[in-house]
């Protein structure tokens, strides 16, 4: 991303307001923190935030599973 902005050039960065990406730092650092689109808002692509979700969900119902069989075998 570093490359696009430095073609963009710093004036037309400057004016992004939004920017939809993928949740690695390394995308985020190059808009934000002493990056070249720091008034930009960050939307995290949609896909990747339900795939977190989906994740800790199955996390949460396997350990539920578990703990369930350990008190009763049967279930």
């Amino acid at each position: 991303m570093n490359r696009f902005f430095a073609e963009l050039g710093t004036e037309r960065a400057d004016q992004i307001t939004a920017v939809s990406m993928y949740m690695g730092p390394a995308f985020e650092k190059s808009v934000k923190a002493g990056g070249d689109a720091p008034h930009a808002v960050i939307c995290y692509d949609p896909f990747h935030v339900l795939q977190l979700g989906t994740t800790a969900l199955d996390t949460v119902r396997r350990g539920a599973w578990q703990e369930m069989r350990r008190l009763d075998e049967t279930a």
